[in-house]
């Protein structure tokens, strides 16, 4: 936040965006997801804000207007975008174990929360693909198109078994 003051008038939506990689970036290094995971996810995981809407926070009249509400509705589409593919339902939002001190598992949970070892339980060829209703579950045969299907799946293996494969 150093000469924010300074900087701040001559910010557009493209440097917010930019500043805004630093800390998410941190925090999937901290959680062990890997670098595409979504940003807003794990900000939410954290229970943390992003970099700019801490400077907004801070310092009200640094940026102009303009690029603040350009920002917020910028914000606002990947906010819609997180509800919109069920992150809320994995097993990193419906527990707080992971969070503890000394978790070794962190990874697997926060993991499951991100891909749910969809590439682990799905018979299509292609390894890395968007999830549809054509997704066939290895272990059971049923469709596994759905994020979480890892959680109900009673033949698949555990979390803990598909991390390591």
């Amino acid at each position: 936040m150093y000469a924010i003051k300074e900087i701040g008038p001559f910010l557009k939506l493209a440097n917010l965006k930019e500043i805004d990689m630093v800390k998410a970036t941190f925090v999937k290094r901290m959680l062990g997801v890997h670098r595409s995971a979504s940003s807003t996810m794990v900000l939410h995981l954290v229970n943390e804000s992003t970099i700019t809407f801490d400077i907004i926070r801070k310092f009200p009249n640094a940026i102009s207007t303009e690029v603040i509400l350009q920002y917020s509705a910028f914000r606002g589409q990947r906010e819609d975008s997180f509800i919109n593919e069920g992150y809320i339902r994995g097993p990193a939002f419906t527990s707080t174990t992971w969070r503890q001190h000394g978790q070794k598992n962190r990874h697997v949970v926060t993991r499951a929360t991100v891909h749910g070892y969809h590439h682990h339980l799905c018979l299509n060829s292609r390894p890395f693909h968007e999830l549809s209703t054509d997704c066939v579950c290895r272990y059971c045969g049923m469709s596994c198109g759905d994020r979480f299907h890892v959680l109900s799946c009673t033949a698949c293996p555990s979390l803990s078994a598909l991390s390591q494969l």
